[in-house]
């Protein structure tokens, strides 16, 4: 019988996974990625990835949730620390980060592509 993860293993598992996972999903697509891949980089065996993720498709959805945080986060950061016609400190923030993003972040660059 295979022993379990510790929890520093499924904290490092799923910090492989999500790095993983944001490289694959930016070069390859949601299609293309497959679960064989995102395992062997993480060092786990297939089987394993479903103790973490009920699917690749939720796994995607993980890691935008996540973006989709930062973003918010930094955004509401933003707003509350200047002065000023809010709407304008959003667009400005729009044009500077999405642009940012799309260099940066292959999650939300599938998105805004497709």
């Amino acid at each position: 019988m295979a022993r379990g993860f510790t929890d520093k293993e499924k904290e490092i598992i799923k910090i492989k996974l999500k790095n993983t996972g944001i490289d694959l999903f930016g070069s390859l697509g949601i299609k293309k990625t497959n679960i064989e891949d995102l395992t062997k980089a993480a060092g786990i065996a297939r089987g394993s990835f479903y103790l973490f993720y009920d699917s690749k498709e939720d796994f995607f959805m993980e890691l935008l949730d996540e973006a989709e945080h930062k973003i918010k986060t930094e955004l509401i950061s933003i707003i509350n620390n200047s002065s000023g016609d809010s709407r304008l400190i959003v667009k400005s923030f729009l044009q500077e980060y999405i642009h940012s993003v799309l260099e940066t972040n292959p999650i939300l660059k599938i998105l805004i592509n497709h």
